[in-house]
């Protein structure tokens, strides 16, 4: 009897130390074929690139945009996603705003059309590129996407 318990401990500390040994694999956290995207806005009057075709004419100030709803295609498929925007206070909101980031299947999408809402959520600006504007999202990634607002022109003065 003695034998058979000294048999059965010597096997279980075996497998305990076999067990015990294996290496593991990190846990990947990650969602596969996920990336990112932001939207940044800035005036058409400053911006280098071509502008977009508005249909509200002008914004006052481009402070006044809270949220800005983008609307894709992807493949097939049409995406219309609403993004809060934010700036670190309204003076270098006129400098460009930034959306949150917006989680998307990787591939390519094409930049439909814009809308900007203000703080009560009521449609100040519509938008649409001029040129065929394509984002890349890859795997685990962050793309940038430019959107240009027609704002009314403003500028600082210094005087000494």
């Amino acid at each position: 009897m003695k034998l058979i318990y000294r048999f059965t401990v010597c096997l279980v500390l075996a497998l305990l130390g076999l067990v015990g040994c294996t290496e593991d694999q990190p846990v990947d956290n990650r969602e596969p074929n996920y990336g990112y995207v932001q939207f940044r806005l800035f005036k058409a009057a400053s911006y280098e690139a071509e502008g977009s075709r508005a249909v509200k004419q002008t914004l006052d100030y481009l402070a006044e945009a809270y949220k800005v709803k983008v609307t894709l295609t992807y493949g097939e498929t049409t995406l219309a996603q609403t993004i809060n925007l934010s700036a670190a206070d309204a003076e270098s909101a006129e400098f460009g705003l930034r959306s949150d980031k917006l989680k998307l299947l990787t591939g390519e999408y094409q930049i439909v059309t814009f809308t900007l809402f203000d703080a009560d959520d009521q449609p100040i600006y519509n938008g649409a590129p001029t040129a065929s504007t394509t984002i890349k999202v890859t795997e685990d990634g962050l793309s940038m996407a430019d959107l240009t607002v027609n704002v009314t022109p403003r500028g600082s003065v210094r005087f000494t």
